[in-house]
């Protein structure tokens, strides 16, 4: 099973923002997590390139598939 990627509090890299933009963009990360990539997104041209095709896949995606709450479970559920 997946496990949702830890986001350190202080400044990320490219590769942490790409390794939750799937959840920043379903809007299922914790608002600090949310804000912490936004400031990376916002001086970042790669990463604000990366967020434009998940929003453009997300969009293309069938209803039934947008807006659905993911929920991730650990080996301990």
């Amino acid at each position: 099973m997946q496990e949702t990627p830890e986001i350190p509090p202080n400044r990320l890299d490219c590769q942490d923002v790409l390794d939750s933009l799937y959840l920043f963009v379903c809007e299922e990360l914790e608002p600090s997590e949310s804000l912490a990539i936004e400031a990376h997104i916002a001086a970042c041209l790669d990463c604000q390139k990366a967020l434009g095709e998940h929003k453009k896949l997300s969009k293309s995606l069938p209803s039934g598939f947008q807006r659905r709450k993911l929920f991730y479970y650990s080996e301990n559920n």
